[in-house]
């Protein structure tokens, strides 16, 4: 199999920076100053030079594209590879930047966007993407701090994927649901997320070096 999937790299790292298309059109209509960050009520807390916003800020995203397809396609195997989970992986930043690019120049603009609402569903939707593929990766597709650990561990992996997996689907859910209930909803649900999330990788991290004892 082709070891760096070249046209995939280059097609996906140009839709990142596709939005800096727009940023030179408007330009002259964005203030210097304009918002990245937003608390729970959509109001703006935090603020960027407009000029890293509309023209580093692609680049940024392009550049971690660059290196999530090469470590995707350099530690493929014929064995594990599956194109679908592939190409979910790899179409995730050329997405967000859009998602991400589109939202904030429209705000800058002066749009009146429910940042909550719209952040809420995108991310929901992610996380349920993932977590009905992910159970259906190989131990290699994994990319923790020791891959082949991981591999050697088949069965583990099996049982960590499929907890994880099902638990952001549950999590993509709660965001989503969130979206028609108050902001304190949205919160719940993003501390949930992060909470269960992060027992369930400690805890299984804990098992892998357990096991290799």
């Amino acid at each position: 199999m082709e070891k760096l999937k070249w046209k995939v790299l280059i097609t996906t790292s140009i839709i990142c920076l596709l939005p800096i298309l727009f940023g030179i059109f408007y330009y002259n209509s964005v203030p210097e100053q304009v918002a990245v960050h937003f608390d729970a009520s959509n109001n703006p807390n935090s603020y960027m030079n407009k000029n890293i916003m509309l023209f580093i800020f692609p680049f940024i995203l392009a550049f971690f594209q660059i290196i999530l397809c090469i470590v995707i396609d350099w530690n493929k195997t014929e064995k594990d590879y599956k194109p679908k989970i592939e190409y979910i992986l790899k179409f995730i930043f050329p997405v967000v930047s859009i998602f991400v690019y589109s939202i904030i120049l429209s705000v800058a603009l002066g749009s009146e966007l429910d940042i909550r609402k719209l952040v809420c569903f995108f991310s929901g939707f992610i996380f349920i993407l993932l977590g009905n593929y992910l159970p259906k990766t190989k131990a290699t597709n994994a990319q923790g701090i020791n891959p082949k650990s991981w591999a050697e561990n088949e069965k583990l992996w099996r049982k960590a994927s499929k907890t994880i997996g099902y638990s952001l689907v549950t999590c993509g859910v709660l965001w989503i649901v969130s979206i028609f209930l108050p902001s304190i909803y949205s919160i719940i649900a993003i501390v949930f997320t992060i909470v269960v999330i992060t027992i369930e990788a400690i805890y299984f991290n804990l098992v892998l070096y357990s096991s290799k004892k």
